[in-house]
């Protein structure tokens, strides 16, 4: 088969006419996961400026977590009132509730701050800046990861919790 046959000037001019087409979209497929991943590092971020600031005042933590409840509680009572659970789903929905609130209270701030600074620090893409990647963001994620791994590691050596290195990364 001859190429030249096969491969018209027309043709390939049709086919010119989609390139920048297709480099519009490829442009924007990449644009809209770039902005999505920096909307989900910030969000990540977010939390971990949370627990962290409830690793250093328990109190805000417990009254975040009875707040919720209570939100909570309350859904669950108007489902009773709709009747749309019955008296025994409700009493496991409270029960429920109560045991998740005394476990979020009493699990480990600081464990979660280094959990969502990690995540954070792996779903950062940064701003690109002609084609090169903002190195500055990058360090200020793994600096807080690192931080906050030392902090959650001093809490699991004062409870005296034994654990081994693979254990905290």
């Amino acid at each position: 088969m001859d190429f030249k046959k096969a491969f018209t000037i027309s043709e390939a001019m049709r086919i010119s006419k989609f390139i920048p087409k297709a480099i519009a979209i490829a442009f924007f497929i990449n644009a809209f996961a770039v902005i999505d991943s920096n909307i989900r590092t910030l969000q990540y971020k977010k939390k971990a400026e949370q627990y962290a600031q409830w690793h250093q005042n328990p109190s805000e933590k417990e009254k975040y977590f009875e707040d919720e409840t209570l939100k909570r509680k309350k859904k669950i009572d108007n489902l009773l009132k709709t009747k749309k659970i019955n008296k025994e789903k409700y009493e496991l929905e409270l029960e429920n509730l109560i045991f998740l609130k005394k476990f979020k209270i009493k699990e480990s701030s600081a464990k979660y701050s280094y959990f969502w600074n990690k995540k954070a620090d792996k779903t950062f893409t940064g701003p690109l800046i002609f084609g090169r990647q903002s190195q500055h963001g990058r360090q200020d994620l793994k600096t807080k990861t690192k931080n906050s791994q030392k902090i959650w590691v001093m809490e699991l050596e004062k409870k005296k919790i034994k654990f081994k290195d693979y254990m905290v990364n």
